[in-house]
C-alpha cells in the first residue's frame, strides 16, 4: 500500500468520524435517513449511515483535488498527519452538518407554518413563510405572535 492510499484511507476515516460527531451533536443517530411527510412535502432526516458517506466523501474529494497541486512534502510524519487528521474530522462535521442543516431548516419552516396557522395568521403570511430565509421567518413568527405594542403603558422618561 502506498503512502498516499494509506494517506487518503485516513483521512477518509477521520472525515467519516467527523460526520459521526455530527449526528450525536444533530439527533440524527438512528441508521438510515428517515422520510417525513409534512403536508404535499417530504422531508428526509438523514441518518448514521449519510452524516459518515458526506464526511467521508467530503474529505476524499478534497484531498483528491488538493494532492496534485501540492509541491510540499508527504505529510506523513507525526505532526502534520495529526493537523491533516483533525482537519479531516472538522471538515467532516461540518459538511455533514450542512446536510442536516438543511433538513433542520425545512423543519423550522413547517413548525413556525404549523403554529402560525392560528386566526391571527393570514393564509397568505402562512404561505410566504414556507419560502423565507429562517431569520424573515423567526422576525414574522416574532410579529405574529407579540401582541401591538399600546405606547400609552410604555414608561416615560
Amino acid at each position: 500500500m502506498t503512502d498516499s492510499i494509506r494517506l487518503t484511507a485516513w483521512l477518509v476515516l477521520a472525515g467519516a468520524t467527523g460526520g459521526i460527531l455530527n449526528a450525536l451533536l444533530s439527533d440524527n443517530v438512528f441508521l438510515l435517513p428517515h422520510f417525513v411527510s409534512i403536508g404535499k412535502r417530504r422531508i428526509v432526516r438523514p441518518g448514521l449511515l449519510v452524516n459518515v458517506a458526506v464526511g467521508g466523501l467530503a474529505i476524499f474529494s478534497a484531498f483528491r483535488a488538493l494532492e496534485d497541486v501540492s509541491c510540499s512534502p508527504p505529510i506523513m510524519s507525526g505532526g502534520r498527519l495529526l493537523a491533516a487528521v483533525l482537519g479531516a474530522v472538522i471538515m467532516g462535521a461540518l459538511s455533514a452538518r450542512w446536510v442536516t442543516d438543511e433538513a433542520d431548516k425545512r423543519f423550522l419552516r413547517a413548525a413556525v407554518r404549523v403554529a402560525s396557522t392560528a386566526p391571527a395568521a393570514h393564509p397568505d403570511t402562512v404561505r410566504a413563510m414556507e419560502v423565507a430565509p429562517p431569520y424573515v421567518v423567526y422576525v414574522t413568527a416574532l410579529r405574529l405572535a407579540l401582541p401591538s405594542r399600546d405606547s400609552s403603558f410604555e414608561r416615560r422618561s
